[in-house]
């Protein structure tokens, strides 16, 4: 018993000592540029950082969903769009960024400078730039994703007014806003899918 309980608390130390350590890291180490290895969906990604996996929910953004669930249908009735199509939208949102950013070398950029912030699932937040872009501009850009504008951050006007643009040039999401969708193309690239003819 007792020696269980021993193995119990140098595991637990082992544990605690390896989040501090890669805490320290991610605050003051060495720069280690991550890599993305996986496209969750359109606002979420994993890299590969300091030899360990780290979900990345990208800062400001909100993309539709990729599966069915509560919050796709929130959002679905929040932009008048039919969850068939949201569901589309949020897959060609997720293929978007899998196209910039399959296996590329990425910054974060913090909030709050370098020191790293997680949200309630433990993801890192952070904008995430590739070649000199911020992805996160880009998607809202291209109508992939919409501005979070409860979320109150550094690039939040930007980003407004970013998708202030595309809303008026009803790219990407905005074009399917109000509509009634009679069918969807069995394309999954999101540029192949148009809205239907009122």
């Amino acid at each position: 018993m007792k020696r269980a309980v021993l193995i119990a608390v140098v595991f637990a130390l082992g544990v605690l000592a390896g989040y501090l350590a890669r805490d320290c890291r991610l605050q003051h180490g060495k720069p280690d540029l991550p890599r993305c290895v996986r496209v969750i969906d359109g606002d979420t990604i994993t890299v590969l950082w300091y030899g360990e996996t780290n979900a990345v929910r990208l800062v400001g953004i909100e993309a539709p969903e990729i599966r069915r669930g509560p919050k796709l249908q929130k959002q679905s009735s929040a932009l008048n769009i039919s969850p068939d199509a949201m569901l589309r939208l949020g897959n060609s949102a997720r293929q978007y960024a899998q196209a910039v950013l399959a296996g590329q070398p990425v910054t974060l950029v913090f909030q709050n400078g370098t020191k790293p912030e997680h949200d309630s699932f433990g993801r890192l937040l952070a904008y995430v730039e590739y070649a000199g872009s911020d992805l996160g501009s880009e998607l809202i850009e291209n109508g992939y994703v919409w501005p979070r504008s409860e979320e109150r951050h550094p690039r939040l006007e930007e980003y407004e007014a970013i998708g202030e643009s595309a809303r008026a040039a009803k790219r990407g999401l905005h074009g399917w806003v109000g509509r009634i969708i009679h069918s969807l193309s069995r394309s999954p690239g999101f540029r192949s899918i148009r809205p239907a003819q009122s």
